[in-house]
C-alpha cells in the first residue's frame, strides 16, 4: 500500500489516471473499517454496536414469533369461545324445553290430584249418606227395603208371565 495501489492489484494505474476511476469495491470489511476509522477504539465500538444490533434483531425475531404465537392462541381462544357460546345456546334451549315439559307434567299432576281429592270427597259424602240411611232405617224400625221390594217384584213377575201367556 505504500506505493498508492491496493494489495493484490499490481496492474492498477497510478497517479492521475487513477483519480478518474472509482475506488475498487472489493475491500473487505476490516480494511474498510481501518480506512474509514483507522483507530482500534472505533473498531471496538463498531463491533460492539454490530453485536448489539445482532442481539436486537434476534430479540425482535423472538418477539415477532411470540406475537404470532399469541395471535394464534387468541384466534384459538376466540374459536373456543364461539363453540362454547353455541353449545351454551343449545343447552339453554334444551333447558327451556325441559322446563316447559316439567311445567306441563306438574299441571297434569295437579289436575290428577284435584280429581283424586274430588273423588275422595264424593266417596266420603256417599259413605256418610249411606251411614245416615242405615241409621234412619234402624231408627224407624222399618223392615229393610229388600223385604218390601221382594214381594212386589214377585207380583210383577207373575203379572208379566200372565201377560205373556195371554198374548200368545
Amino acid at each position: 500500500m505504500a506505493d498508492g495501489g491496493e494489495e493484490g492489484n499490481a496492474a492498477a494505474p497510478r497517479g492521475s489516471a487513477r483519480r478518474g476511476r472509482p475506488v475498487r469495491a472489493s475491500l473487505d470489511a476490516d480494511e474498510f473499517i481501518a480506512l474509514m476509522h483507522g483507530s482500534d477504539p472505533v473498531r471496538v465500538e463498531l463491533t460492539r454496536l454490530e453485536n448489539e444490533l445482532r442481539d436486537k434483531e434476534r430479540e425482535l425475531g423472538e418477539a415477532q414469533a411470540e406475537i404470532r404465537a399469541l395471535r394464534l392462541s387468541e384466534r384459538a381462544r376466540e374459536k373456543a369461545v364461539e363453540e362454547l357460546t353455541d353449545e351454551l345456546e343449545k343447552m339453554d334451549e334444551k333447558l327451556k324445553l325441559t322446563e316447559s315439559h316439567l311445567e306441563n307434567k306438574n299441571l297434569e299432576v295437579k289436575k290428577i290430584n284435584d280429581e283424586k281429592k274430588a273423588a275422595l270427597a264424593a266417596q266420603f259424602a256417599a259413605e256418610a249418606t249411606l251411614r245416615r240411611v242405615h241409621a234412619a232405617q234402624k231408627d224407624d224400625d222399618m223392615p229393610p227395603i229388600e223385604a218390601i221390594l221382594a214381594p212386589l217384584e214377585a207380583e210383577l213377575k207373575l203379572a208379566r208371565q200372565e201377560v205373556t201367556l195371554l198374548s200368545c
